[in-house]
């Protein structure tokens, strides 16, 4: 069973890296522009906190589609 979840949890990691990293990069880039309008940064956030919020919706579903009916 250990074995099992650790397998997911590398599998989840592997599939959801470009997207997280991505997230990561367009936030910090975000955080860091002061050129920018503040306004449209908070746009940005908060599309981006909506991503990520899918992705972790998606991780969750993906976990529960393996698990077996009893």
């Amino acid at each position: 069973m250990v074995i099992a979840i650790s397998e997911l949890f590398k599998e989840l990691f592997q599939v959801n890296f470009t997207p997280l990293i991505s997230l990561i990069f367009l936030l910090t880039f975000l955080l860091t522009n002061s050129l920018s309008d503040k306004r449209l940064n908070k746009q940005f956030i908060i599309t981006i906190a909506l991503v990520f919020s899918l992705l972790i919706v998606d991780s969750i579903e993906y976990y529960l589609s393996t698990l077996s009916i009893p």
